[in-house]
């Protein structure tokens, strides 16, 4: 049976659009659950947030990135990471 638990995700990335607006949906099993949004006044602004998410076992977090481009490199990464924080 299906086991709920709760996770910490974290991300964090430069954006490396002008003036854009830029926002990044967040799936679970394909369905869209919230749209987080930054409003950045000029180039290389961070965009970076946290989430708390129940998910059960076998759910699939994803991450859509829209209206922007963001950076990467060998210097410039862009993280995210998530943490159980319940095993019980």
């Amino acid at each position: 049976s299906p086991r709920e638990v709760t996770y910490v995700f974290a991300f964090k990335s430069e954006i490396s659009d002008d003036g854009a607006s830029c926002y990044i949906n967040v799936y679970i099993n394909d369905s869209d659950v919230r749209t987080l949004y930054n409003y950045q006044s000029s180039r290389h602004t961070t965009f970076s947030f946290n989430l708390v998410e129940k998910l059960n076992t076998g759910d699939k977090l994803k991450l859509r990135v829209n209206n922007c481009k963001l950076i990467a490199s060998s210097y410039q990464r862009i993280y995210f990471y998530g943490f159980l924080l319940n095993s019980l």
